[in-house]
């Protein structure tokens, strides 16, 4: 539960932020026909204002990405890349290689309600698109520039003797999280909406 939600609220953020600076192509569906085209004017966008020596990411929702790979115009522009991420190597598809990261569309929204558990209907706690979030197809960054941090309070483990709502063990923490753009570094991030 808590990766996704982690998820959920960073593409949101970078999307609002996006958006606030004007790096955004609003109101595209993608279709067969015309998504490279769309992906390498975003890209194009994007390099236009930080330069073409930057490392760029694209993290793009998995219903999107099968459209891309069914494209007849992309079948023989994906390579396969290396992409590492911390001590994790993966191979991923790119364009230009440019990677291409595939997220589930329900994490690309670009606004959330977070339930505080307690309200009525809030209960279950956790996080809900909000009525008026729209899909976000892709969002190109600068490696550098999204600043995500991440910090994990102290765990405490109760064993099942302990634990008195079920003969399971339990977790108890804080996770506290945020992320950051600088203002300097927002030319870095584009990104594409529904």
């Amino acid at each position: 539960k808590v990766i996704p939600e982690v998820d959920s609220y960073r593409y949101s953020k970078i999307a609002a932020l996006a958006s606030a600076a004007g790096n955004v192509t609003a109101g595209y569906t993608p279709s067969e026909s015309d998504i490279y085209n769309k992906i390498k004017e975003d890209i194009a966008a994007i390099q236009d204002k930080v330069g073409d020596g930057e490392q760029l990411v694209i993290t793009m929702a998995i219903p999107v990405a099968t459209i891309l790979d069914n494209s007849s115009q992309i079948s023989k522009k994906l390579d396969v890349t290396d992409f590492a991420q911390g001590n994790v190597n993966l191979k991923v598809k790119s364009i230009d290689g440019i990677p291409i990261i595939k997220v589930p569309s329900a994490r690309m929204k670009s606004k959330y309600v977070i339930n505080d558990g307690v309200t009525a209907g809030q209960e279950e706690g956790g996080i809900v698109p909000a009525t008026t979030a729209v899909d976000i197809n892709w969002i190109i960054t600068v490696r550098r520039c999204p600043i995500a941090i991440s910090k994990t309070d102290k765990i405490r483990i109760f064993t099942p003797d302990v634990n008195q709502k079920a003969d399971a063990w339990k977790l108890d923490y804080r996770k506290y999280h945020d992320l950051w753009i600088p203002k300097n570094k927002i030319d870095g991030v584009w990104v594409n909406t529904k």
